[in-house]
């Protein structure tokens, strides 16, 4: 079973959570350490790795990225700030340099954060909005807006209840019938989430950054907890996933996860850098 098959959807989602975004665009200044690598290793051989690199107010210069299923592929996003320190727009380059795919650009306006996705020629492909509470938490990914293609209807969005600054449950909605006549594909589930008391690493870097939710929550890094404490468990549909972590001894915060899913033990590693 490989890195990338293995994982649950009801942890694919995890990284949604608990997310802030200051309309001042304040970088992760105020925390000692921050994130600069996570290495997850699986029993059957697969890994992923991922290294953050910062700019001088460290905010997030760069997130590198390679599989053992990529054939020895580096991939890097490369972050655009304005002058409020807001990331407005990301490109991706590979290990040859070269730009691939698409670019995101982005948009703050009135509590929410709009990503547009773009292809190489500029021409837009879609867009996603998050929607942020008072306090800067994501509550909502999507919208319950009915989107209409031809015969087509389709409605997505994931709402967040958060508790004590971490998020506490989700709820996933989806709904696609291709026509008028046709039995239409529904999802409908909850999610809740048990969490340690200490401090979360990963918290004010996506706050300032909160493109890295979207980035990394179609990637392996489906384990670690956008809010103020970290992930032990997570319950859905009766099964419950258990996380058992260590602690590093100089910074307080995570220095390894495990977790096993359907006879396969995941690792995850992670390091820390000093904030500038």
């Amino acid at each position: 079973m490989r890195l990338s098959k293995f994982i649950p959807v009801v942890l694919v989602v995890a990284l949604f959570f608990s997310c802030k975004k200051d309309d001042n665009g304040s970088a992760p200044t105020k925390q000692a350490y921050l994130p600069a690598s996570f290495n997850l290793t699986a029993s059957d051989g697969s890994f992923a790795k991922y290294e953050l690199a910062y700019n001088n107010d460290n905010s997030v210069a760069t997130l590198t990225s390679s599989m053992s299923m990529g054939e020895g592929e580096v991939d890097t996003v490369h972050f655009s700030h304005n002058t409020n320190g807001d990331c407005v727009k990301v490109t991706f380059t590979n290990n040859q340099g070269r730009i691939v795919g698409n670019s995101d650009s982005l948009v703050y306006r009135d509590g929410k954060m709009i990503i547009f996705r773009l292809d190489g020629s500029g021409t837009l492909q879609d867009s996603l909005v998050y929607t942020f509470n008072s306090q800067g938490d994501v509550i909502m990914m999507g919208n319950k807006d009915t989107v209409r293609n031809g015969d087509s209807k389709s409605l997505y969005y994931m709402e967040f209840s958060i508790v004590n600054g971490n998020p506490q449950s989700f709820t996933t909605y989806s709904y696609y019938a291709a026509s008028a006549t046709t039995q239409p594909e529904i999802t409908n589930y909850t999610s809740n989430y048990t969490y340690d008391n200490k401090p979360n690493a990963f918290q004010a870097v996506f706050r300032a950054d909160p493109i890295l939710v979207f980035l990394l929550s179609n990637s392996a890094l489906s384990y670690i907890s956008m809010g103020q404490n970290n992930i032990t468990s997570v319950t859905q549909s009766g099964s419950q996933f258990v996380f058992a972590p260590t602690y590093d001894t100089v910074t307080g915060y995570l220095s390894s996860q495990q977790i096993i899913i359907a006879g396969t033990t995941l690792t995850i590693d992670y390091t820390y850098v000093k904030s500038k």
